[in-house]
């Protein structure tokens, strides 16, 4: 019936009951099991004791008598006669509340990560020690035209503008062999439609031991400039033609000038001569 015939006195510093209080009365007569388990354990425990099993492990919430909530982790053990009818069942328990807890954290905290990497403003990028991407958020997929799948197919140096590929070599293997801490590198991709698109890298290592290159991580940070490069190229055409402009309208001065001084040198000697 899934009374209760012992409790231990660690049962009792676990959850605050004496054994007289729970003696004699099933698991579900007192406030024990969180109702939010309490159809899964209940499962959980049929199965075990119609199935065969001798054995069997349930992680679950419990309440304290405090009302505190615990998790804990029960390591159930069926005693069964000859006919295999269930004499008694006898089990461990362990509190992981703060393993649990630490479990919950992780995860929120993963989501947070996960949320802010794919809705960053910026291409956020990680790659291995070889270049092979291994994680790629929306905002980069999108300044260089591919979707994850289509990159997996590719490294990072595949879609690199061959110019651009020597010079950031250099840094990258400096920075997997832990010479340098980080870089900042402008450069160019080569989008899938075949469009070059600028951009600034900022890589960073991230993680493992120069010795072991397998373990290495690094983290790029990249940022569409190609309307940046594109006004520096429109300035530096304007001050070209506005310098050519000045140097053709000096000459034109000078020229001015030099026939000036000229007739004022003819009409000198033309008075002296008169």
């Amino acid at each position: 019936d899934i009374r209760v015939q012992r409790w231990s006195r660690r049962a009792t510093e676990l959850y605050g009951w004496e054994e007289h209080e729970v003696i004699g009365r099933s698991v579900s007569e007192w406030p024990f099991i969180h109702e939010a388990d309490m159809a899964r354990v209940g499962a959980d425990v049929e199965g075990m004791l119609s199935g065969g099993a001798s054995s069997a492990e349930i992680r679950n919430r419990n309440y304290h008598k405090d009302g505190r909530t615990l998790w804990c982790q029960w390591h159930n053990s069926v005693l069964r006669n000859a006919d295999g009818q269930v004499l008694s069942m006898f089990s461990l328990v362990k509190d992981v509340s703060d393993e649990q807890f630490t479990i919950a954290a992780l995860r929120d905290s993963q989501a947070r990560f996960q949320s802010i990497f794919e809705q960053s403003a910026v291409g956020i990028v990680m790659i291995d020690a070889h270049g092979n991407w291994l994680m790629v958020n929306q905002r980069f997929r999108e300044i260089v035209g591919y979707d994850a799948e289509e990159l997996l197919q590719h490294s990072c140096e595949e879609i690199t503008e061959v110019k651009d590929r020597a010079a950031e070599g250099v840094l990258r293997a400096k920075l997997v062999r832990g010479e340098i801490e980080d870089y900042s590198f402008e450069k160019r991709y080569r989008r899938r439609d075949g469009k070059p698109v600028w951009v600034s890298v900022y890589a960073r290592r991230l993680e493992g031991s120069a010795d072991s290159l397998e373990a290495v991580r690094l983290s790029l940070v990249v940022v569409d400039i190609t309307e940046r490069r594109r006004a520096e190229a429109e300035i530096r055409k304007l001050n070209t033609d506005l310098e050519g402009r000045v140097a053709l309208r000096t000459g034109q001065l000078n020229d001015t000038v030099r026939n000036w001084a000229q007739r004022n040198q003819e009409l000198r000697i033309l008075g002296e001569m008169m």
